[in-house]
């Protein structure tokens, strides 16, 4: 019986941990040749927050390959003025294999993001999460609309944390 009920609470712990979602993400492209809506989510923290002096909040989503989204890129070097709403941020979305697929970018790719975008990033906070919504179009005229909703995040200590402090 003892044996049983370790199993019955493994599997369950195993399940519940194994379908978490720790970021759920929304992206909407107009125009291009991805276009479309595209809704995913990662098991894994892919958001962080002050992991280092220039990354105020980010996320790293990434897969080797595959259908659909298979990168999710997002830099924002100043939280407060993102909870305004800011211009200078960088974000990338990628299609299929990893360094060859087609990607669709907004700003100026680099860890110390300075450059305006051609969009708005506004970050806000729920209960549980921070949530990440990102407009603009890319320099082909790509519109994107992304939403991504952080429920836990990296912080420079490598622990995990549900706010950014």
């Amino acid at each position: 019986m003892k044996n049983l009920v370790f199993s019955f609470l493994f599997t369950v712990t195993f399940l519940v941990s194994g379908f978490a979602q720790n970021t759920k993400m929304h992206v909407k492209l107009t125009g291009g040749a991805n276009a479309g809506t595209y809704d995913f989510s990662s098991p894994t923290t892919t958001c962080s927050c002050n992991i280092i002096k220039e990354i105020a909040f980010g996320n790293q989503f990434s897969l080797a390959d595959g259908k659909g989204v298979t990168s999710l890129q997002l830099i924002a070097p100043d939280r407060a003025k993102a909870m305004a709403g800011t211009d200078v941020f960088y974000v990338k979305v990628a299609f299929g294999k990893r360094l060859v697929g087609t990607r669709y970018e907004i700003g100026k790719e680099a860890i110390k993001v300075t450059e305006k975008a051609n969009g708005q990033l506004k970050l806000s906070e729920t209960a549980n999460s921070t949530v990440a919504t990102v407009s603009g179009s890319t320099k082909d005229g790509v519109k994107m609309e992304i939403k991504l909703e952080c429920f836990k995040m990296i912080n420079n200590k490598g622990e995990e944390v549900t706010k950014c402090r």
